[in-house]
């Protein structure tokens, strides 16, 4: 009795003390399922009432009370628990003490709560309901050693429409799975049909030719063209997986949708900042290694190893391992330690968007610059030979013969590099996860970042949003975008011809219909954002110039369309003023706030005015423009006048030159990051750049410029004293020396001995080499760093010396004992041993019927066939993941493999059909008149000889899958079936995480490197072999 009297107390007396007054409120359901709905309403401010009482009534009739929530004063709150009642006191969420009584169940909640949240449970699927909401007075009475609710009255506080709960889960995957099951079914039916057709049609009909390539064809129909339209047509419906609803058909309401969204610009613009800067350092950089590596450097397997390196670290431990030496955690960093700055990813929107630019280019490097390679070797050698007997510049010769002739091999794969780039999603997501977040990037879909793109921006709002229909028309405007820039490349690099064809053959240019085009493109787009204050297509800081513009193109499409003369110097010269102005807006605003998309438009008018027909670039009559084109005239005649008369009394430059232009760079880079403001670093940059200047006219100064180098060492001394710019400068400095011994010494060797063996000893390393080792120092940067962290104790990501003071493995001792990344390491082996596997098979087949039958539309599959590289991604992950959960394949091994064994056979077809080309077909004659089958002749002869290009093509693909994550991140949910990129980055989670785990994280990157660096060195000449033959400049000019 003494008990259940204190219980009395305890749960009547403060009940009754601390109530609510009676008033009309409001409650909102926030998220209908099958089984229960979630209730969210806010509390009356005044006391008259203890508790709220919830009731709900079904389509028959039947009322049922829910639950009594009482409210209670002395309650202890207690987190980060579940439970079916929580209440919010100033923002923080708090359980619901739960109570049971004869007649209710009892939630007892803080009277100080703000808000509460009640998940309505019991309820039947597809059932339509009606829910209110009570203000009572109520008491806990005891009765036979229990309790029941006892109520004195009640008053309506809310009450809902006719609410309708979902379909049951289990009802909607079996619904899903049947549809799915019919769709695929009737896909296959339908192309065994056409393909029949289309076979049937070839005259004459080679049976064996489409055995081949049918199982190729079927997986690329299932597993790409069907997802594919599957998501352009979830892009018309309205679609979210948080509702648990079906897809209804919405028209164009989820393009209307984005276009009214003022995050979509943001994200275009960095999209296309990002590909461009890329692209750009991609094919320069790539191309520069290359050439060096085929033409200047001896050793040349020794520099190939050195460039695998980057290669055979997978991207995700590359990418993370680069956010760990530049940002750290929280922005203390090795990078800032070294180099005396305040690098900090999650709030310097440039740096952030640079330093992926730079992580996207070195992790694509080592792949861009092999395919260079095996272009650059497809050429004979007599060519060189003969432009070195006609002492062709270097430039020259690159130009005229090396580009023209390695054009059509590399042409396919620097589309796939625009595709890959344009696509991008593993360094936005792992390196910065969209940070810094724009204040002007803010909706009712979230908030924005300065690396953002439009790949992570469509899985924002496909993984967090779940609006399926609008992440799906995100997805399909990306991909068309990306189409869009495949064929300008196409058009500006003039497709896969030789430039060496005649003049004759050439088609007619077609620039006299695009430039109209533009040009209209360009008037309605300043119209258009100098009345709605566009700010992506104009002059947003004076719109009165976006209306001149317009007038100017609106004039210039007209007489283009009459087919009147136009000046095209006079269009060129509006065309520099509107880049001018177009770039002056960065003075006014943040790239990501009002970069003008005009900009790339200028420069392919640039680019298609340099093709102009000369008949439509004559003079035009009007005297006022002709009077100011003669003026210009005479301006740019005596401009080029006094730049001749400077160019004679210009030295001859050479690499010395060169190399106080870059340490003159260097200084100003250097005063600028460190925001130096004292008169000895800046007295050193207009030194250096002074005696820059003065150098081009002057040899004696030039001989004398040994001098700079003890005034950079006293900057070194005095001001730019932090470790990292020390290495910088001396490594600039020992290279000046080096480079001014070997100059100087050639004045006057036999005079001086000691200049003389000092020359033969610096003409060894050259400059080719310095850049080479500098390339493979930075390479090699991720790899020390996280031996280091994996080495070392605690839990630190800065290191304090070049070898870890206390070494220990603990780190490794702990992934197999706590972790067991065991399992981790065999999934992420049998998902892509199973990837690469089927992706051979398929491939091998498929470029064996192509190489060796004349199949009716062969060119147009195999054009197919690459042109689906366009459309992987974002855009088939959502379908695909819809497509695998409908048909219960989520989270298996089987599901993850499908998805990736198809990704990489374009590539792969491109490879392996090249190679099987230069197999004379004289062996495949020779094996059938000797009584071998197709397949007997395929499997004992072609592929053994085509091993180097099947190997090629299964590490592409091992490789793919195996550095996989966006895909493995979304199919696989249990942790035992993690592959290793989604277990690593459950280590150290997005950037703005709080507790990343450093240790296991490096030490489970080097398990896992150490492998893919053994492979690649044992297996370089191999690869290289199959990327080398499988490239053949006759064939591929043939086939065009």
């Amino acid at each position: 009795m003494v008990l259940s009297f204190c219980a009395i107390l305890y749960f009547a007396q403060p009940f009754s003390n601390n109530t609510v007054l009676a008033q009309e409120g409001s409650a909102e359901i926030v998220d209908i399922q099958d089984r229960y709905i979630l209730l969210n309403w806010s509390i009356p401010d005044n006391a008259s009432f203890n508790s709220f009482r919830i009731d709900y009534t079904n389509e028959t009739g039947f009322n049922h009370t829910w639950s009594v929530i009482f409210l209670n004063q002395t309650l202890e709150h207690e987190e980060n628990f579940f439970s079916p009642v929580n209440f919010t006191i100033s923002d923080s969420n708090f359980l619901a003490q739960k109570k049971l009584t004869l007649n209710y169940t009892v939630y007892v909640v803080s009277n100080e709560s703000d808000s509460i949240q009640a998940r309505i449970t019991g309820l039947l699927p597809f059932q339509k309901y009606h829910f209110s909401i009570y203000l009572v007075n109520a008491s806990l009475v005891e009765f036979s050693n229990t309790y029941f609710i006892q109520q004195s009255s009640d008053e309506l506080f809310w009450n809902s429409e006719e609410i309708e709960t979902l379909q049951s889960i289990e009802e909607q995957l079996q619904y899903s799975k049947l549809a799915t099951s019919l769709s695929l079914l009737v896909i296959v039916i339908l192309f065994i049909a056409a393909f029949i057709f289309l076979a049937k049609k070839d005259v004459p009909f080679n049976k064996a030719a489409y055995v081949f390539i049918f199982p190729a064809l079927l997986a690329l129909v299932l597993l790409e063209v069907y997802p594919i339209l599957y998501g352009i047509f979830l892009s018309f419906t309205s679609y979210n997986l948080k509702r648990g609803e079906q897809p209804v058909f919405n028209a164009f309401n989820n393009y209307a949708h984005i276009t009214e969204n003022p995050q979509l610009p943001i994200a275009f613009t960095t999209t296309l900042v990002w590909s461009t800067l890329i692209i750009v350092a991609k094919i320069v950089l790539g191309f520069i290694l290359a050439y060096i590596i085929q033409y200047k450097v001896k050793r040349k397997k020794l520099w190939y190893l050195f460039l695998y390196i980057p290669w055979a670290i997978p991207s995700y431990i590359k990418i993370l391992s680069w956010r760990t030496f530049f940002h750290g955690t929280g922005g203390v960093s090795f990078f800032n330690t070294l180099f005396g700055t305040n690098v900090n990813l999650l709030s310097q929107p440039y740096v952030a968007l640079f330093l992926a630019c730079f992580v996207e280019v070195w992790d694509s490097i080592p792949l861009i610059t092999t395919l260079f390679l095996g272009g650059l070797s497809s050429i004979p050698r007599q060519l060189n030979d003969v432009a070195d007997v006609d002492q062709i510049r270097e430039s020259s010769k690159i130009r005229r013969i090396i580009i023209p002739l390695i054009k059509p091999i590399i042409l396919p794969a620097i589309i796939l590099e625009i595709i890959k780039t344009f696509g991008s999603f593993n360094v936005a997501f792992l390196l910065t996860n969209g940070y810094p977040l724009l204040s002007y990037g803010s909706s009712e879909a979230g908030i924005i970042g300065a690396t953002d793109l439009f790949s992570t921006f469509t899985f924002y709002m496909f993984y967090q949003q779940r609006e399926i229909g609008i992440a799906a028309a995100y997805s399909t405007i990306m991909s068309l975008l990306t189409l869009f820039f495949v064929l300008v490349w196409l058009k500006m690099s003039k497709g896969t011809r030789s430039s060496f064809i005649p003049v004759e053959q050439k088609k007619t240019s077609r620039n006299r219909y695009i430039l109209p085009i533009l040009f209209l493109l360009q008037s309605v787009g300043y119209l258009t954002a100098a009345i709605t204050d566009f700010r992506y297509f104009g002059i947003y800081w004076n719109n009165a110039l976006g209306y001149v513009l317009a007038g100017f193109y609106l004039i210039t499409l007209l007489l283009l369309f009459s087919k009147k003369k136009v000046s095209i110097k006079l269009i060129r010269l509006i065309l520099i003023i509107d880049l001018i102005l177009s770039l002056s807006q960065f003075f006014f605003y943040q790239m990501w706030f009002a970069f003008n998309w005009n900009i790339f438009i200028i420069v392919l008018e640039f680019f298609l005015i340099t093709n102009f027909k000369k008949q439509q670039s004559e003079e035009v009559e009007f005297k006022p423009i002709k009077n100011l084109l003669i003026s210009l005239k005479q301006v740019r005649i005596k401009f080029v006048n006094l730049l001749q008369k400077l160019d004679s009394k210009i030295v001859k430059l050479s690499s010395i030159h060169g190399i106080i232009s870059i340490q003159v760079v260097t200084i100003l880079v250097t005063n600028i990051v460190l925001n130096l403001n004292d008169w000895l670093s800046w007295t050193i940059f207009a030194l250096f750049g002074s005696y820059l200047i003065c150098c081009s006219l002057s040899n004696i100064l030039v001989r004398s410029s040994i001098i700079l180098q003890p005034v950079l060492w006293i900057g070194i001394i005095f001001n730019w004293n932090q470790t990292g710019w020390i290495i910088v400068f001396s490594i600039l400095s020992f290279v000046f020396i080096l480079n001014y011994i070997r100059i100087h010494s050639q004045y006057n060797l036999k005079q001086n001995k000691f200049l003389l063996r000092m020359h033969n000893i610096t003409t060894s390393p050259s400059n080719s080499i310095f850049f080479l080792l500098l390339v493979t120092l930075v390479a090699l940067i991720p790899l020390w760093n996280i031996t280091w962290i994996a080495f070392s104790d605690g839990n630190s990501s800065v290191p304090t010396s070049f070898f870890p003071s206390n070494p220990t493995l603990d780190n490794f001792k702990e992934l197999f004992t706590q972790e067991s990344i065991h399992l981790n390491f065999a999934n992420s082996l049998l998902i892509a041993l199973g990837s690469a596997s089927i992706c051979v098979i398929l491939t091998a087949l498929a470029a064996y019927g192509f190489s060796r039958y004349k199949v009716k539309a062969r060119k147009e599959m195999m054009v197919g066939v690459f042109t689906l590289k366009m459309f992987t991604g974002i855009l088939t992950l959502i379908p695909f993941y819809l497509i695998m959960f409908n048909l219960g394949l989520i989270d298996t091994y089987i599901g993850t493999i499908l998805a990736y064994s198809t990704h990489t056979i374009p590539l792969a077809l491109w490879i392996i059909k090249g190679y099987i080309d230069s197999i004379p077909k004289e062996l495949d004659e020779s094996a059938l008149i000797m009584g071998n089958s197709r397949f007997r002749t395929l499997r004992k002869i072609i592929l053994p000889l085509a091993g180097p290009a099947l190997a090629i093509t299964f590490i592409l693909n091992f490789l793919s899958t195996w550095n996989g994550f966006l895909m493995a991140f979304v199919l696989l949910q249990s942790s035992e079936k993690y592959t290793l990129p989604i277990k690593l980055y459950t280590f150290l989670g997005s950037i703005e995480s709080g507790t990343p785990e450093w240790g296991l994280f490096a030490a489970a990157s080097i398990l896992v490197t150490i492998p893919l660096l053994l492979v690649f060195v044992l297996l370089r000449n191999y690869l290289l072999r199959g990327i080398d033959s499988s490239v053949n400049v006759r064939d591929v000019r043939n086939e065009n």
